[in-house]
């Protein structure tokens, strides 16, 4: 088996970090991996004025995970079956939340 472990941060608070595994025991072959990255907005904590003449303190993280696994198990020298499961998520927080939710404006405050 072979393993990998990677991480990085960077300026305003970003970072990113992933972990694979990858090898074979007999006929069955396995690769795997895990990523999570954060990027802080720049603007996170100033107030903006929506249309309605509310304020609000801006929150703009955006956060992207993925996962993947992939097995191949070979029965002989010419057939092998592979599947293989793959998730991405990415999420922006642009808006404070609540119902509605209000998104940007800059008061100059």
């Amino acid at each position: 088996m072979l393993s990998q472990i990677t991480g990085s941060v960077g300026s305003f608070g970003k970072y990113n970090y992933s972990l694979a595994e990858s090898g074979s025991d007999g006929k069955l072959g396995l690769a795997a991996m895990v990523t999570n990255r954060l990027q802080p907005s720049l603007i996170d904590g100033d107030v903006y004025l929506d249309a309605s003449g509310l304020d609000y303190v801006h929150e703009g993280d955006v956060t992207s995970n993925g996962a993947l696994l992939k097995l191949r198990f070979t029965s002989n020298d010419s057939q092998s079956l592979t599947g293989t499961f793959l998730s991405s998520t990415r999420d922006a927080e642009l808006c404070v939340s609540g119902s509605p939710a209000r998104c940007l404006a800059d008061t100059g405050r």
